[in-house]
């Protein structure tokens, strides 16, 4: 077991000492979220977002930080009510799954959402409070 932190909790520092702080600091790991599909890397082209995602896993191994896991994009609340909003939905995942092998990490976590499943529950029942 790792102690870890969130990627984000160091975003205020520039990539090039980033992880390095959070080394210095008693971290072994972070957790990289992805799950905001209006930024970065989902709104970069392909190697554009390539790039980036590489200098982070470069970053992070010269540091000694393992990428533990990649949070997967997910949305609150659920907009994924239509075949439309969950084709994208689905679109963005497989892009995420991608870029977290682009960063050598093993595991994407993945927040289910079932809009369906909500919608058909009755108002009041003890399911849907």
């Amino acid at each position: 077991m790792k102690i870890g932190i969130c990627a984000s909790s160091y975003g205020k520092y520039p990539l090039e000492e980033r992880y390095k702080i959070m080394r210095a600091h008693g971290y072994e790991s972070t957790d990289f979220g992805m799950s905001y599909t209006e930024s970065a890397p989902y709104t970069l082209s392909d190697g554009e977002a390539a790039d980036m995602l590489q200098a982070h896993r470069r970053a992070a191994e010269e540091a000694g930080i393992e990428i533990s896991q990649v949070h997967g994009p997910w949305r609150w609340p659920p907009q994924d009510g239509t075949d439309e909003d969950r084709a994208e939905r689905m679109e963005k995942m497989k892009r995420c799954l991608h870029y977290t092998a682009l960063l050598g990490c093993k595991y994407m976590v993945v927040h289910p959402i079932m809009p369906n499943l909500l919608r058909d529950i009755p108002e009041g029942t003890a399911e849907n409070t």
